[in-house]
């Protein structure tokens, strides 16, 4: 008995000595490189880990993480990011972001810098959506607009995209939110027939176009733009020239190919071919045993039953289906699947942009083309879209604004691009 303690007591300090020499106590202090305060409550992350600790109210800090940890991340609110190396006693400087706070942001009834702002507003820069590759704006600000909920449907390019802001607010009612492309309330809703999948009249704007897009959350929305701002209102900002600026051309190109993520599974032809003659025995057993004679054949056993149903199942099912081929081999077994989706279906978008302006007038104009292929890769279906906006300035002001164009190029034209 003493022996067997005597070795347990050594396993367990040879673990306690083992777990000592794979963590390490990380002790510190962080503080405001401006002013040298101390910074109490600011988020520790020890590398990829899930390993988390705040600083106490004097602004220090102790953790233990694993050895092969090399960098801790500091986070605080009013603050940058900090990710740095581990080391022994670590003293760590935190900068203050005050870019956010004089950001220009587009309210509804003109803008205002950030800091002065009192409602709930989401911006998404240009920087964010351009030389993005999707379809349209609204996939291209999903997930970096807070509080925007962005749900699309079946992936059918050009369809329909439903973005909720405070949810879903009625049953029978549209939840979609009111769209302002530079100051003008457009219309969103689908223009495709009832009877088919919704289409999207924004799937027009290229990202690429998009200086801004502002969303507006809060209740303040309804006194600018009334009931129709009961779901929300997303505000959309082109790009313009600027005044005195050099003409600045900008060509942008992209290609790709895609793939369906899975196919779905169908019966082959001798699944089918064995499920016809599974039905076939399930209703001449049913028949026979409930004394049925739909045949008229008089069975004197189930097999006659069952051998009637194959015959009828044979001559009205599985001959017409087969077109004259032999479904007994079964001499043709086509992949439905396979030939619906294009192998490595490719597709492309040029964008090229103008931009510039003297003391009076300045311009912007882009036009894009893209162009995506079907199953027949000789069917292609280029689109084009381009937006002209000018600005003079006049006396008195005036300012004249050439509206964006989009569409189809015809169809003669779709091979030679």
């Amino acid at each position: 008995m003493k022996i067997k303690l005597k070795i347990v007591a050594l396993l367990v300090l040879f673990a306690t000595q083992l777990h000592a020499q794979q963590t390490r106590t990380i002790t510190g202090k962080v503080t405001d490189a401006r002013t040298g305060e101390i910074l109490p409550g600011v988020t520790i992350k020890a590398g990829n880990s899930n390993l988390l600790s705040q600083t106490s109210s004097d602004g220090t800090f102790s953790l233990t993480i694993p050895s092969s940890t090399q960098s801790l991340t500091f986070s605080y609110v009013g603050y940058a990011d900090a990710q740095v190396s581990v080391t022994d006693n670590m003293t760590v400087q935190m900068t203050t972001t005050e870019k956010n706070l004089n950001e220009v942001v587009v309210v509804g009834y003109g803008q205002t810098v950030r800091r002065q702002l009192t409602g709930s507003i989401a911006k998404v820069t240009s920087k964010e959506v351009e030389n993005v590759p999707v379809p349209s704006f609204e996939s291209a600000i999903q997930g970096k607009a807070a509080g925007v909920v962005i749900e699309s449907g079946s992936g059918k390019l050009g369809q329909g995209i439903k973005i909720r802001i405070r949810g879903t607010s009625s049953i029978s009612a549209s939840s979609q939110p009111l769209y302002v492309i530079d100051e003008l309330p457009i219309t969103s809703t689908s223009q495709s027939d009832i009877n088919n999948e919704a289409t999207n009249p924004l799937v027009d704007i290229n990202p690429n176009d998009i200086e801004s897009v502002e969303v507006l959350k809060d209740a303040s929305a309804s006194a600018i733009y009334g009931s129709r701002a009961a779901n929300g209102v997303v505000l959309i900002t082109t790009k313009k020239g600027r005044n005195n600026q050099k003409t600045t051309l900008q060509l942008d190109a992209n290609t790709s190919i895609s793939n369906p993520a899975r196919h779905r599974h169908f019966l082959d032809a001798k699944q089918y071919v064995d499920m016809i003659h599974i039905a076939a025995k399930n209703d001449g057993t049913f028949d026979f045993e409930h004394g049925y004679d739909v045949f008229g054949v008089n069975p004197q056993t189930v097999e006659d039953d069952i051998a009637a149903y194959e015959a009828w199942y044979e001559e009205n099912i599985l001959d017409p289906y087969s077109l004259g081929t032999d479904w007994k081999v079964p001499e043709v077994n086509t992949d439905w699947t396979s030939l619906l989706y294009n192998h490595n279906a490719p597709a492309s978008q040029i964008n090229l942009s103008a931009s510039g302006g003297d003391n009076k007038t300045r311009f912007f104009a882009s036009g894009s083309i893209a162009r995506g292929v079907h199953r027949d890769s000789r069917i292609g279906k280029p689109n084009f879209s381009g937006m002209t906006p000018i600005t003079v300035r006049c006396t008195p002001p005036a300012r004249m604004l050439v509206p964006t164009t989009s569409g189809e190029l015809p169809k003669r034209s779709r091979h030679k691009l």
